[in-house]
């Protein structure tokens, strides 16, 4: 069992995994109940009122994660004349970052957060989301985005390609500034249909990644491995016979 097919691919081809039951869950990010909550206090930003971009990364605040991508991709963005300004929340190698905004002289461009309670009210306060991370097993913070209905660019890599539907739910890009900054660029300039985008897929981001949906594949799941275990008299039994 993976939390994605991604995952579930790099197991079996490395020989981790070779049950004979092969299936995927994706993680519970989230309850409908929270999700109901949620929707009565976010406060979406309006881009049509809106002094500049305003976007955002979330997560830890290291290499692996790419907020050194997020930060040369605003620079590149505002030396082009978009008035880009970046939220960074998470804690982590905060020094690392800033030393990164120096390099790029965005200094007054990005805004350390820290650790958030939620990432609720910062998607709700960005027209986008980005995700530059290397690679991520299923990536938590691509659930939370798509069921907020903040459309995403992320850089390729991981299951994050998967999440998206391979560009069919937000924008997928190499991992460089430049390609990135060229994603923010033309979802800002198009940004009516970047946001009907992510908002037809918040609907399916909000049941597949909700802990109703993990609690009732699991036992699903489960069920089958125990049919399994009646049907050859074993409990556990690989293609291995471990």
């Amino acid at each position: 069992m993976a939390v994605s097919e991604t995952a579930a691919d790099a197991l079996w081809t490395r020989g981790v995994a070779q049950s004979r039951l092969r299936e995927v869950v994706y993680n519970g990010v989230f309850s409908r109940e929270e999700i109901r909550r949620i929707d009565t206090a976010l406060d979406r930003v309006d881009p049509s009122i809106a002094t500049g971009l305003k976007v955002c990364i979330i997560g830890g605040v290291q290499p692996a994660k790419g907020q050194d991508i997020a930060i040369a991709a605003v620079a590149r963005l505002r030396q082009s004349g978009v008035p880009a300004e970046l939220s960074i929340a998470g804690g982590g190698n905060l020094e690392w970052a800033r030393s990164v905004c120096e390099t790029e002289d965005v200094v007054d461009s990005v805004r350390f957060l820290g650790r958030v309670d939620g990432p609720w009210d910062v998607l709700g306060s960005s027209h986008i989301c980005l995700i530059c991370s290397e690679a991520e097993a299923m990536g938590r913070v691509a659930a939370e985005a798509l069921a907020s209905g903040t459309p995403i660019v992320a850089t390729r890599g991981g299951a994050t390609d998967e999440l998206l539907g391979g560009g069919l739910r937000g924008a997928l890009v190499n991992r460089e500034p430049e390609a990135v900054a060229g994603a923010i660029a033309e979802v800002w300039n198009e940004y009516p249909a970047a946001d009907a985008k992510a908002q037809a897929a918040m609907p399916w981001a909000r049941e597949v990644f909700s802990v109703e949906a993990y609690a009732r594949r699991m036992c699903q799941v489960y069920a089958q491995l125990t049919a399994l275990d009646l049907m050859d008299g074993t409990r556990g039994t690989t293609s291995n016979g471990e």
